[in-house]
């Protein structure tokens, strides 16, 4: 999915101020956001003062940002500046400019990895309430077979991340309808694992 223009400079500056917080912000972090509804990996890198290196997909952006206030920035990239303000707090932020607002969620990899323990990221599609990969990693194995039911918080697939194994549940009780992933599949974060109706 394409971010619009407009919304890449928002989303990076949420990230920014999200990195403002700590007084030394990290060199590098990985983040999985949610733009226009799509589930988007990010990666921050600090290259110095007030400037990023933010890569969203296959998008790699350098930009400046400075904090002229409270939650208040510019952004330069591409030689063109934005003036930004940032809303809301953790996870869920609101990112204002003159050409209107963008919502993005931002999640690191270790809230990923609670969100998943609690029974999500998941949603509802066509197909039912689906079970996705919090973040990329690799397949350990299915606890479940189509056509078993399972209940809300139940383990329904189990994948390594960050070095860990994490047992991934469902969010609402069902019938496994589909399991998309074998033993050892590389999956993305956003990817759909499980189908549950």
């Amino acid at each position: 999915m394409q971010v619009p223009a407009n919304g890449r400079g928002r989303a990076i500056k949420s990230l920014d101020e999200r990195s403002q917080r700590s007084h030394n912000p990290p060199m590098k972090t990985r983040y999985s956001t949610t733009l226009e509804g799509s589930a988007q990996d990010v990666s921050v890198e600090a290259l110095g003062e007030e400037r990023y290196r933010v890569i969203i997909g296959d998008d790699v952006l350098d930009l400046t940002a400075h904090e002229v206030g409270p939650r208040q920035y510019h952004v330069l990239h591409d030689g063109f500046v934005r003036d930004v303000v940032v809303t809301g707090k953790a996870p869920a932020y609101e990112v204002h400019d003159r050409a209107g607002s963008f919502a993005v969620e931002l999640l690191d990899e270790e809230q990923l990895v609670r969100q998943a323990l609690r029974g999500g990221p998941g949603g509802l599609n066509e197909d039912g309430l689906t079970v996705m990969a919090p973040m990329p990693g690799k397949v350990v194995k299915a606890l479940v077979e189509v056509g078993q039911e399972v209940v809300e918080g139940q383990g329904v697939v189990v994948i390594e991340a960050m070095k860990m194994e994490n047992e991934l549940r469902a969010a609402a009780e069902g019938v496994v309808q589909k399991i998309l992933v074998d033993p050892g599949q590389s999956v993305d974060a956003g990817q759909v694992l499980v189908v549950i109706e």
